[in-house]
């Protein structure tokens, strides 16, 4: 996940999918 042109979070699609502070980041739910 970049942020701000600076990598904040990463790992597997599953995991970032699991991520809850992504899903709402990046994809509104």
């Amino acid at each position: 996940v970049i942020e701000t042109g600076r990598i904040v979070f990463s790992g597997t699609g599953q995991a970032l999918l699991d991520d809850a502070r992504v899903r709402e980041a990046y994809l509104g739910v």
